[in-house]
């Protein structure tokens, strides 16, 4: 999922909290919100760094990145909470942020976390289609379908293999 669709997705979901969110949109919408959110504080203390204003002068305006924080509470919710979905985890683990230190990092480590593959208790995979774990073997156990697989990798090596191989041995 690339970054403007992942934006899109979080802002679209603003109020469900159902399904899974996969890491691509989690860390995209993170990422654009944390880019605005440098862009609104320099806006912030323009007046302080070109104009020279004074605390008491900035102290009455409502500052952009409070009303960022407002307008994006609940999508920074709503796409944690789904993010916690796709690793099989209840959504108020998101409380465990509240913790002072460690509840950050544990939610840091969950973020980071591949989520579970193909379906689970909270809805289908965001990848789409039920993939596999890396390295999981699919067990055949039909008589023909082995003997079609066999063929089919034996025409492979001979075909593909022994042909490339051929031709290295013939280079001079």
């Amino acid at each position: 999922m690339g970054p403007v669709k992942a934006f899109v997705t979080c802002l679209l979901k603003y109020f469900d909290f159902n399904g899974r969110a996969s890491r691509a949109e989690y860390w995209w919408f993170m990422l654009i919100l944390m880019l605005i959110h440098i862009v609104l504080l320099g806006i912030n203390l323009g007046p302080f760094l070109i104009e020279d204003g004074t605390v008491e002068e900035a102290s009455d305006a409502v500052y952009p990145t409070q009303i960022l924080y407002l307008l994006t509470f609940l999508p920074i919710l709503s796409v944690t909470v789904r993010r916690l979905h796709d690793i099989d985890k209840s959504g108020w683990w998101w409380f465990v942020g509240l913790v002072p230190f460690i509840g950050f990092i544990i939610l840091l480590i969950f973020s980071l976390i591949p989520g579970d593959s193909g379906r689970n208790r909270y809805g289908p995979s965001p990848y789409g289609g039920d993939r596999k774990p890396y390295g999981e073997q699919i067990l055949v156990t039909d008589p023909e379908q082995v003997k079609a697989h066999k063929e089919q990798v034996g025409s492979y090596y001979k075909n593909v293999v022994l042909k490339s191989q051929k031709e290295i041995d013939e280079e001079p």
